[in-house]
């Protein structure tokens, strides 16, 4: 991710520091950058990884993303606040997560707000209701009652869909991975040997006559 600055209001630019040169192509998606609104040698970047600068550039520390819990991977927005530019709030694929000490340690800020985007949803046929849900840059989830859903498979979800003749049959797929199936209702899963061709997953139906005839195109 390359970084420049300026001094003379855009008239001549200035090239930094790469934020991470390990991850310089990274997905357009996933973008961030700022200045202390106090102090311009603060600066932050980010794509996958949220990176700290106390120089203008010249060198990055990570802060938060892979490897640098708890803060989520893929970052998407970071703002301060107005009356004190030592906190501020970073908007992630996994939520919101804050800091009082100007980026320098993170924690999570979201819980209770809604920010769960699903993919899709399957329904078990059962009497005893089932909701399966793949999320965006999260898991594939489970609900089978109660206030909450349980992760039944990871990471990023793509498909999910029960066996309409036995909820304990789902089959699942996650993003750059492989088609699953689960016959104990998500506490186990084994491969079926089909996996994406790139960064999408495979979209799956069930024969509702004949269960056991899948239909499977692949990324």
């Amino acid at each position: 991710r390359r970084v420049f600055t300026s001094v003379d209001a855009g008239t001549t630019f200035t090239e930094r520091t790469n934020v991470d040169a390990n991850w310089a192509p990274f997905y357009p998606w996933a973008n961030v950058i700022a200045v202390d609104p106090r102090n311009e040698s603060i600066l932050f970047g980010g794509h996958a990884s949220i990176f700290r600068s106390t120089d203008g550039g010249t060198s990055w520390t990570q802060v938060g993303g892979y490897g640098v819990p708890p803060v989520h991977p893929d970052q998407q927005a970071l703002v301060f606040d107005p009356a004190n530019h030592d906190r501020l709030y970073l908007a992630t694929d996994g939520g919101v997560y804050s800091s009082a000490d100007n980026g320098q340690t993170w924690a999570a800020a979201s819980f209770g707000l809604v920010t769960t985007q699903c993919w899709t949803v399957g329904t078990a046929q059962a009497a005893t209701l089932a909701y399966g849900i793949t999320t965006q840059d999260n898991a594939c989830y489970e609900w089978t009652g109660g206030t909450s859903f349980a992760q039944i498979l990871g990471p990023e979800g793509g498909y999910i869909d029960f066996d309409p003749k036995n909820a304990n049959t789902i089959y699942a797929d996650t993003w750059f991975a492989n088609l699953s199936k689960s016959t104990d209702g998500g506490a186990t899963w084994s491969s079926l040997g089909l996996s994406a061709d790139s960064g999408n997953s495979e979209s799956l139906s069930i024969a509702r006559g004949n269960t056991s005839w899948l239909l499977v195109v692949k990324g």
